[in-house]
């Protein structure tokens, strides 16, 4: 009895690290890009909510990489906000730029005529540590 106890103890220790260790987004450089693959979407978070599960950022877009504890849902919340230039979207006949189209999490800019949109990223980690490791493979893969 006491060994299937161990086993079952040490399975779920196992899977517990597991899932915890898939569920931090993977970093890359790809020349003038950043490559962030991350895990499926969590359940219970609005899927506008949910970051891309493959994102191919610019390096020289980046605006800031930011950590914040999320105390109402005790979760590290790591946001990546991006600069673009404002591109158009051609649907049945309207324009419709994607500042407008897309999330209540983009905003739009304007610079002496021309408009460029702001995009913040949010990734969410369950551990201080997963997210640290993200912000700094951001940072550092932006540097390199």
């Amino acid at each position: 009895m006491k060994t299937r106890a161990v086993i079952l103890l040490i399975t779920l220790l196992a899977t517990v690290a597991n899932v915890d260790a898939a569920s931090v987004p993977t970093v890359e450089s790809k020349g003038a890009f950043i490559k962030i693959v991350a895990s499926a979407p969590l359940v219970d978070t609005p899927a506008e909510l949910n970051p891309p599960l493959l994102l191919y950022i610019r390096k020289s877009a980046i605006l800031s990489v930011s950590m914040t504890f999320a105390a109402r849902s005790v979760n590290y919340d790591v946001a990546i906000a991006t600069l673009g230039p404002d591109i158009e979207i051609r649907s049945s006949g309207a324009t419709v730029s994607t500042a407008d189209a897309s999330k209540a999490n983009s905003y739009r800019l304007s610079n002496e005529g021309s408009a460029a949109s702001v995009k913040v990223y949010l990734y969410r980690f369950a551990k201080e540590a997963n997210a640290m490791s993200f912000c700094d493979a951001v940072i550092s893969n932006q540097d390199g």
